[in-house]
């Protein structure tokens, strides 16, 4: 982990890097970045294994002194791995993996001095979904991610005090939304300057949010008439009077502005990749389509500035690593970079999401053990 300052200057490393650690042939310890901490420029809220080399602890790091004091103590398992902080940046839910049962099991605790309590063991080799993503400061209870009821993840209300869901909040007939069928986070919730909850969104065939207060509903949609035909992703200050723009598209690199909602005013703070600009003509399209087994996919297909229907071009079937990791996304993806690179020179690229690609759903998902060379290898000729 590194910081610099806003002005570019000053950049100094908080950890050390993989390579040091290993040519001091130490065991690597690591720091990831986690929160923020509202009003405070000198520190933030890190993940790591500072102390316990098998365990991911939290930390409230000076980013000045580098120095680091642990947050985490009294945690309720000797490994502990993902956590979850509340509104007040208080340690409130806390996963661990019990090697002897196969199982992952979720902690929580009502306060920060409260006791810890078991709400969920979930089965590792039954594919079951239990990621809490959110505690409501309002109610304490928890949204999960969850495929309860469902083959695609979705989001769902959690009672700790009963152990069980109790309502539906979003969900995507195709996409995961809160973490995928491999049980890794993906989009779903968007917290606002206090963290509290501002907007659901899910990475579908394009990027699709929802928002839950009129601030954000009227800024995104005047955004998007000012930059029609791109994703536009918004994040706004403390007070709402200003928001961050993400534009961006597959014809087109990101542009970064500031929205001025008093004024109306939109202002470009910086673009990037800006060579590019203007050079990029394929088109991405979302493709369906039914495995020779039945099994349903889902994919992109990258078309040249040159291309007109019905009539034949060389086409490349790009395949994407992992095997169980999603990719490619809307104009964003190491597939997309090189069939946009390949289109610019008159080829159709498709880019398959193979059975085993997570994210849309567990049925695909489940679809893809122990077929490598097989049925994966099917879907990318059915394709």
């Amino acid at each position: 982990m590194f910081v610099v300052d806003r002005d570019g200057l000053n950049g100094r490393r908080l950890a050390a890097t993989v390579r040091e650690s290993r040519g001091r042939n130490q065991l690597h310890r690591y720091l990831n970045f986690t929160a923020v901490i509202p009003g405070n420029d000198d520190e933030i809220i890190a993940s790591g294994n500072l102390d316990v080399a098998d365990s991911t602890d939290l930390y409230r790091v000076n980013l000045v002194t580098g120095k680091s004091v642990a947050i985490s103590s009294g945690r309720p398992v000797s490994k502990p791995g993902n956590w979850l902080l509340d509104d007040k940046l208080v340690p409130r839910v806390v996963s661990s993996f019990d090697e002897e049962k196969n199982e992952r099991v979720t902690y929580f605790r009502k306060s920060s001095g409260a006791p810890w309590v078991e709400i969920a063991r979930t089965p590792t080799n039954r594919r079951q979904i239990f990621v809490p993503r959110y505690i409501d400061p309002e109610t304490n209870t928890l949204i999960i991610a969850s495929n309860q009821g469902r083959d695609t993840v979705g989001l769902f209300r959690f009672d700790p005090e009963t152990k069980t869901i109790t309502e539906t909040i979003a969900g995507h007939p195709r996409f995961d939304m809160g973490a995928d069928s491999a049980g890794a986070g993906a989009s779903g919730l968007m917290l606002g300057p206090d963290r509290k909850l501002e907007a659901l969104r899910v990475n579908a065939d394009k990027p699709q949010v929802l928002w839950l207060n009129a601030a954000g509903a009227k800024a995104q949609a005047s955004i998007d008439v000012a930059l029609p035909g791109s994703v536009n992703e918004i994040a706004p200050n403390a007070d709402r009077s200003k928001w961050l723009v993400s534009s961006y598209s597959e014809q087109s690199p990101a542009h970064w502005y500031v929205y001025d909602t008093q004024t109306g005013k939109l202002e470009e703070v910086g673009r990037g990749r800006p060579w590019l600009e203007g050079k990029l003509k394929a088109k991405q399209l979302p493709i369906r389509f039914k495995a020779r087994d039945g099994l349903d996919l889902t994919g992109y297909i990258f078309v040249p500035e040159q291309f007109k229907k019905g009539a034949p071009l060389p086409t490349v079937v790009h395949v994407h690593g992992g095997p169980h990791v999603r990719a490619d996304y809307f104009a964003r993806g190491f597939g997309v970079r090189e069939a946009t690179l390949l289109a610019s020179r008159g080829y159709v690229v498709v880019l398959p999401n193979f059975r085993v690609t997570p994210g849309m759903g567990v049925k695909a998902y489940q679809a893809g053990f122990g077929t490598v060379g097989r049925a994966m290898s099917d879907d990318h000729e059915d394709a």
